[in-house]
């Protein structure tokens, strides 16, 4: 009788199936040490990687889902996942019929998508002083 491993030969050159998603979890692994070392974020497009369905499979079982859950809306939809693993984001960008159109993983303390730019606040800024004052609290 063939063990799980055996049966999971693939169809290309005896590669093991999800070994391309090991691949990666060795650069994320190095990404996480960058961050702490030199505070480097960085990132893995996903489309760019070649993974089959037992890859993403892997990916998700090793690094698992967290807490936080955060969809984004204009001018394309995200949806922004934290995994088990603390610093690693699984980032989905989708068009308008919620289908997958750019996947990344992200290694950070918080995903780009998710960094106010300093327009941003100097925006909110004046935002939260215009309603203060329409609301005399000034």
């Amino acid at each position: 009788m063939p063990s799980d491993n055996e049966k999971n030969i693939s169809q290309g050159g005896g590669q093991l199936r999800g070994e391309g998603a090991n691949q990666l979890l060795k650069r994320i692994s190095s990404m996480l040490s960058e961050l702490l070392e030199r505070d480097e974020i960085a990132s893995i497009d996903l489309g760019e990687e070649k993974l089959d369905q037992w890859d993403y499979a892997r990916l998700q079982e090793v690094l698992g889902w967290g807490d936080i859950e955060a969809d984004l809306g204009e001018p394309v939809a995200t949806r922004v996942l934290s995994t088990a693993i603390p610093g690693v984001w699984w980032v989905s960008h989708l068009n308008e019929d919620g289908e997958v159109i750019a996947e990344f993983i992200e290694v950070g303390y918080c995903p780009e998508v998710m960094i106010a730019s300093v327009e941003e606040v100097r925006d909110g800024w004046g935002l939260l002083r215009a309603r203060r004052l329409a609301l005399r609290f000034e």
